[in-house]
């Protein structure tokens, strides 16, 4: 259900999706990690307020979309990833450091997470500033 949601989701078929393997083409690689990463966090913790996620998830995706027109070495993902991260202490009822220390995640975004710095950590400050 969650998936053919988000399939219709900004987009007008031409036709119907009968299949899970036709969503999942009609998806593409990029869209297909969006959701599944997107599924991941809204399942971390059921007592968490929904508001959580759904910061997790407009941060993820402003970070995501303010990457995508900047000129630099990283790919739009990396800036989703990041974000949807930042708030995983907070899901998790654990410092982020020790979250991200344990999971096999890219040094750039780790860095980005438990220090604010390079591209990606001035990104996710900027937005969390502006929020």
């Amino acid at each position: 259900y969650k998936l053919l949601t988000y399939v219709n989701s900004g987009y007008t078929l031409t036709t119907k999706i009968k299949s899970f393997r036709q969503a999942l083409i009609y998806l593409g690689e990029e869209r297909l990690r969006r959701f599944i990463s997107l599924v991941a966090i809204t399942s971390v913790q059921e007592d968490k307020p929904d508001s959580l996620y759904s910061l997790a998830i407009q941060r993820a995706r402003m970070c995501e979309l303010l990457l995508s027109q900047m000129n630099t070495r990283y790919d739009p993902g990396q800036a989703f990833l990041t974000a949807i991260f930042s708030l995983l202490g907070s899901l998790l009822d654990q410092p982020l450091s020790d979250v991200i220390e344990e999971k096999p995640v890219d040094e750039d975004i780790k860095l980005a997470l438990t220090s604010r710095k390079g591209v990606l950590g001035h990104l996710l400050s900027m937005t969390i500033a502006y929020e």
